[in-house]
């Protein structure tokens, strides 16, 4: 951690420093030990061990091709040439990795060994097609908006520092093939073999399939992104990657079989060991497999030592083998959520187990010879629950906090969920391992196999669907602040061609949150969801839709599954749009009704929080939906915001002619952009008179000079702008004094 915050300093390197001083303190600990200090050389050999890590995390972190790469691309990104070997499978929006072997940047071409991520178009290639690729290569982007994916930082991890977007399909072609390792090649082609076994006889149910493979192989299932909520909302997400809960499954049904047999410890140990590494190259050799593997190969050495199967020296060789592999592991989710919970397990596991199972023993004054053959079974029986409950409960108990600081889920229904799940997961990893070996020589029976799945995962679907469903079965939780709330809160989120806003008030001990539309479907799903779900959004108290913007409100049908809006606020004005009309039949199929607002009617969000419909009239005519936008303007604690949504030059003109100067003032302005028509006129400006004015970022060049210019007027005014294709995100709150800010997410350097 310390070589990750510090690499180096004043741009000297710290990685060769470190490398003298763990040598140093290594010749240290043999003379210690010579002359009979051994405290102080265990002292010594701590501080070697940390200077070995430090040095070799410094030097991946500085020195490698990654780093490299990303200093030679400017700012803005480059259009550059690049040939190089597709490292991993595509996915199914043709996102993959490169390693490349030659860049040509400003005519000049010179050889690179850095990773990059690709987003092809066309027909993606296939994992160790050396490709040639002509395309846009930028840094990769941070989040624009809170709660948002870290890009950069994740990427960075695995050693990928630039991304190469390619246009147009005749901008990329495939030069040659099997270019890449055969071992990782034959575990892919191993991998694909097994799914297709799997899913003999069962195609017709795509998502159950799907299911199975991912729970057995780790798949990546991208058509299970539904399904993968409800198991998060469970807490049992974790059976959807080859983690340390499969590779246990499928060594204890191995033991079991083996013991059968009659086979002692060591050579059951022994048989298991290969059987777990050949599961892990069939799983293609991901990260969470190898550290599942490590570790289980960790556990099974100590019997064949004669150790303890599971203890802390066994965690700890299994972390050093992991770290001096790739130390980035640290910092990664599943390396610390696996560890944590493992060391959790050891430390409490034991004792919870020990305290409860006194409640599962028979009367102590009942002599043994009494102890009937039904009393022996219910006492196994009760204990085997209350050692299960036990388990998920520790195991609850220890992801909790990585759970809230990652996920921001706090989700009780975990220990029940675990308790059916993971048995019926082990029941799918056995049947899936059964289908696979008899599919090599009978397939009738890996059909046998595979129905009696696809059985056993309707029932899991079923029972963590419904449990996912129960109230408070899952919390999403905000972080806690610092500092003491506003009183308002408004986040205007940054969505290209869109828009949505997140109005949060706090009065009298309670909290309310709107919503302001909510973007397109896309946008919902991967910015406006996950920011919700940071500010600890499980339910919204309404949701007001401006216009029938697809961009503006294609993600409500989304919305209103996820969030279950207790109100929904629409305009009397009717338009063509077909977004629209599913929203509004979706509505109607729910049984959920709507509020239609008009100009003049007020929306009491909390106590001193009012949302006032300046825009449109009853019965105005338009042709564009642009034009028909709800203006509204937010009051609170003596401060007013204007939210115009994407109104241009005719609502502004209605607005002056038709309403009263006083009406239009407003602090803070948001402002995003109509289809084709100007705004912010002079006279507008001059009759709202806003400090700060939060503007939609262009989307063409022609918009870019347009905004420009304006942007030049405005500054001139005095008054503040922030234009979000600069800021990203920008969150204004207001204090109960009427004080008030205006803060972008991005660094005011950060460029788009």
């Amino acid at each position: 951690m310390a070589a990750d915050w510090f690499p180096h300093v004043g741009g000297m390197r710290l990685g060769p420093w470190a490398a003298g001083g763990a040598l140093l303190l290594a010749l240290a600990v043999y003379w210690l030990r010579l002359n009979g200090r051994p405290t102080r050389a265990t002292a010594c050999t701590w501080g070697a061990a940390m200077l070995v890590f430090f040095a070799w995390h410094a030097t991946l972190l500085t020195s490698g091709a990654g780093p490299t790469l990303e200093a030679r691309i400017p700012p803005q990104g480059c259009v550059v040439q690049a040939v190089g070997i597709v490292e991993d499978e595509p996915q199914e929006d043709a996102h993959f990795q490169v390693r490349l072997q030659s860049l040509t940047l400003n005519g000049k071409t010179t050889p690179c060994n850095a990773l990059i991520l690709v987003r092809w178009t066309g027909n993606p290639p296939r994992y160790g097609d050396r490709v040639e690729m002509t395309g846009d290569l930028h840094h990769l982007e941070p989040p624009r908006n809170p709660g948002g994916f870290e890009r950069p930082r994740i990427w960075h991890r695995r050693g990928v520092y630039g991304e190469l977007r390619v246009r147009y399909a005749q901008d990329a072609h495939v030069l040659e093939h099997d270019r890449g390792s055969s071992l990782i090649a034959h575990s892919l082609a191993l991998r694909h073999w097994m799914e297709r076994t799997m899913a003999l006889d069962i195609e017709d149910s795509p998502e159950l399939v799907s299911l199975i493979q991912s729970m057995v192989l780790g798949s990546n299932g991208e058509s299970l992104q539904e399904t993968k909520k409800l198991f998060q909302y469970t807490g049992t997400m974790h059976l959807f990657a080859v983690s340390g809960m499969n590779v246990a499954m499928l060594a204890a049904a191995l033991q079991q079989l083996l013991q059968v047999v009659g086979l002692r410890r060591r050579v059951v140990a022994t048989l298991i060991l290969p059987v777990l590494w050949i599961y892990c190259y069939a799983t293609g050799l991901t990260a969470s497999s190898l550290r599942a593997t490590v570790m289980a190969s960790m556990v099974l050495i100590g019997i064949l030592l004669d150790r303890p199967a599971l203890s802390w020296n066994t965690l700890a060789a299994s972390v050093l083998a992991i770290l001096a592999w790739d130390p980035n592991q640290f910092f990664t989710p599943g390396f610390q959520l696996s560890f944590g919970m493992v060391a959790f397990l050891l430390a409490f596991a034991r004792p919870l187990q020990q305290a409860t199972r006194r409640f599962t023993e028979p009367d102590p004054f009942l002599p043994r010879l009494l102890w009937s053959p039904s009393l022996l079974w219910r006492c196994k029986a009760e204990r085997l629950v209350v050692d299960s409950v036990s388990v998920s409960a520790v195991a609850w108990l220890g992801s909790m906090p990585l759970t809230l600081y990652y996920f921001h889920l706090w989700s009780p229904s975990t220990i029940p969920a675990n308790l059916f799940a993971v048995f019926l997961a082990w029941l799918m990893m056995i049947l899936g391992m059964a289908s696979v070996l008899a599919g090599a020589f009978w397939q009738t029976l890996a059909i046998l196999f595979n129905n009696a799945n696809w059985l056993i995962a309707q029932g899991l679907l079923w029972g963590i669907s419904h449990l996912a469903s129960v109230p408070g079965a899952h919390v999403f939780m905000e972080w806690p602040p610092f500092h003491s709330s506003p009183a308002c809160e408004v986040e205007t989120l940054d969505l290209p061609g869109g828009g949505a806003l997140h109005i949060r008030a706090q009065t009298g001990g309670q909290r309310v949150d709107w919503m302001v539309d909510c973007g397109s479907a896309n946008a919902f799903t991967y910015t406006v969801c996950p920011y919700l779900r940071s500010r600890g959004v499980t339910l919204l108290d309404g949701l007001l839709l401006t216009h029938g913007d697809a961009q503006h409100i294609g993600g409500t049908p989304d919305l209103l599954s996820e969030l279950e809006p207790a109100e929904v606020i629409d305009s009397p004005l009717r338009d063509r749009s077909s977004t629209r009309k599913k929203l509004h039949a979706a509505l109607e199929a729910s049984g959920r009704g709507k509020t239609l607002v008009a100009r003049g009617d007020a929306l009491t969000l909390a106590r001193g929080v009012v949302l006032r419909v300046l825009f449109p009239p009853p019965g105005y005519a338009a042709s564009l939906a642009d034009d028909k936008a709800l203006v509204l303007r937010l009051d609170a604690t003596g401060r007013r915001i204007l939210l115009s949504s994407d109104a241009g030059f005719l609502t502004e003109t209605w607005l002056l002619e038709n309403t009263h100067a006083d009406e239009l003032r407003c602090d803070v302005w948001i402002k995003q952009r109509h289809h084709s028509d100007l705004s912010g006129t002079p006279e507008f400006l001059a009759a709202t008179r806003p400090s700060v004015i939060i503007a939609s970022g262009a989307t063409t060049p022609a918009e870019a000079d347009r905004d420009a210019a304006w942007g030049a007027e405005v500054r001139a005014l005095g008054i503040r702008l922030l234009r979000q294709d600069a800021t990203g995100a920008v969150h204004v709150t207001l204090d109960k004094r009427g004080k008030w800010t205006a803060e972008p997410f991005l660094p005011p350097t950060q460029p788009k």
